[in-house]
């Protein structure tokens, strides 16, 4: 079942800039797909963006101090567009937000929002693969890039994960994007947020994830085989589930059952804990001359605060605690 691993992509893009002109940032800021923007007042605007790009997916954040504005246009075929935004006064498609929402937008979809004062907005701009199918009944997110669907979704903080995520992966960008274009990093990056955003869209009674599944012995063979790719010695550091597929010829849905059955968890769990334990031996081996943000980032902890809650979950303490255990003295930089 073993495959050729799978080439990660190159680097990830990392952008940052900051805009006096709206109509200028309106016009050239994404510029992925046809919008319209329009000035309400002539109060003075000032926006700083943040961005990384991994080529299928892009993720901005952007706080603006000031934005009197009106955006409306609709997404052309192949994008998905979902967005979070914070602010005191925000109406879309003539509804006031009294409470963060995650919006989300399929190709063909028609977008309206009312922007006014101060706001933070964090936005997941998503390509479809070339060639790829647009009615594979395995993914949900697939017919989201059909314009004749022209989708839309929106959802509440409880009702997903994604919103959260994407916060995280914002505060990063500002302060520290560039272990973000790391291209192990960026590819489970990428993973986790896809696999969030399928969850997101994927109704919870969606039968048609219901592809063609292997029989019990299959099953247990396939998680075995997948075992034995997670634990090898030459892993790689930062492979997600989609890669992991992609190796052992599977479809996520097969792979995943056969995770549940054989091992009691999912397969990202699986991933997780093989990486967390990397990072374990990483900080005994390197924690004197790497930050602790370094060596979670370089075995796929992008979410500074979870990889210190996992590694408490797991090992009793802080990874902070670990280091100055070992090596009598805290890990340069600041502790996650």
């Amino acid at each position: 079942m073993k495959g050729a691993i799978t080439p990660l992509p190159a680097a990830a893009r990392v952008s940052r800039q900051v805009w006096v002109d709206a109509d200028r940032r309106m016009n050239e800021g994404i510029g992925a797909f046809d919008k319209r923007s329009q000035r309400l007042d002539d109060t003075a605007f000032r926006s700083e963006t943040a961005a990384i790009d991994t080529g299928r997916i892009r993720v901005g954040a952007e706080r603006v101090d000031q934005a009197n504005l009106r955006i409306h246009g609709c997404l052309p075929p192949g994008l998905l567009f979902a967005s979070v935004t914070i602010g005191s006064d925000l109406q879309i498609h003539g509804r006031r937000l009294n409470r963060p929402l995650l919006k989300v937008f399929g190709a063909g979809a028609r977008f309206d929002a009312t922007m006014r004062g101060s706001m933070h907005n964090v936005t997941l701009l998503v390509r479809h693969p070339a060639n790829a199918p647009t009615d594979d009944p395995c993914d949900p997110l697939g017919a989201w890039f059909d314009p004749s669907n022209a989708r839309s979704l929106s959802l509440g903080p409880g009702q997903h994960r994604l919103a959260g995520l994407l916060e995280a992966l914002a505060a990063r960008v500002y302060a520290d994007p560039e272990p973000l274009a790391d291209p192990g990093t960026a590819a489970l990056m990428e993973d986790d947020l896809l696999g969030a955003l399928r969850g997101a869209v994927a109704a919870p009674t969606d039968v048609a994830m219901q592809d063609a599944l292997l029989g019990p012995e299959s099953r247990r063979r396939l998680a075995l085989a997948a075992e034995e790719l997670i634990l090898a010695d030459d892993a790689q550091d930062c492979e997600g589930v989609a890669s992991l597929c992609h190796r052992l010829g599977t479809g996520e849905r097969s792979l995943q059952l056969a995770f549940r059955e054989q091992f009691g968890i999912s397969v990202r769990a699986f991933l997780q804990t093989a990486r967390l334990h990397r990072a374990h031996a990483a900080l005994l081996r390197h924690g004197d001359r790497m930050t602790l943000a370094q060596i979670a980032t370089q075995y796929g902890f992008w979410h500074l605060g979870r990889f210190a809650g996992y590694y408490r979950k797991v090992y009793g303490c802080s990874p902070s605690v670990t280091v100055k255990q070992v090596w009598g003295r805290a890990a340069p930089g600041p502790a996650p």
